[in-house]
This record gives C-alpha cells, sequence and structure tokens, in this order.
C-alpha cells in the first residue's frame, strides 16, 4: 500500500487495507514517511515491550477502549473457525 499523499482518498485505502487483510492475511506499508531509524527503535522497544512478563504487560491494557495490550489468546478473530484464542499478543493504538 501505497500512503503518499497524493495516494487513493482514506476510505479507498481502508477497503483496500480490509481486502489485503482478508485475501492474503498481511499488508506492507511503503511510503510511510517514518525514517529507517525510528523502525529500528520501535522494533527495539517493541521487542522488549513483548518480553516483559505478562502481568506487567497487563497494566497497559484498556477493555473498555480497546487500546493497550492484548494478551495471547485473549482474541478469537475467526470463531466460526477456532475452538481456541488467537496464537498471538497484540498492541492497539489510535488516532486519539
Amino acid at each position: 500500500l501505497n500512503f503518499t499523499p497524493d495516494s487513493l482518498e482514506e476510505a479507498a485505502q481502508a477497503a483496500e487495507l480490509g481486502k489485503a487483510c482478508r485475501e492474503v492475511g498481511f499488508f506492507f506499508v511503503r511510503e510511510h514517511g517514518m525514517r529507517p531509524e525510528l523502525m529500528t527503535q520501535v522494533f527495539e522497544q517493541m521487542q522488549k515491550f513483548f518480553a516483559l512478563p505478562a502481568d506487567r504487560k497487563a497494566k497497559v491494557s484498556d477493555p473498555v477502549l480497546n487500546r493497550g495490550y492484548t494478551g495471547l489468546a485473549e482474541e478469537t478473530l475467526d470463531p466460526q473457525h477456532q475452538i481456541r484464542g488467537d496464537t498471538k499478543e497484540g498492541f492497539y493504538i489510535g488516532r486519539e
């Protein structure tokens, strides 16, 4: 996906993201404007965060706003085909 200023409008970008998630299972964003050094720092911090004990990560969870940490198996994103929760952890952010 391309996020340059002259790329698709926001609604079209959202539709394209949704399609990639449903049909491919992932997407790669380019032209996002993040410096490579910042991306490296983000990945380093992400590795440090997810290496913390579960009780420490849980302190930054806000289930009301659906933000922050989500633990392993807390979500079941495909309940029609799953009997257990997803085998992933996550950290959700928003525009606010």
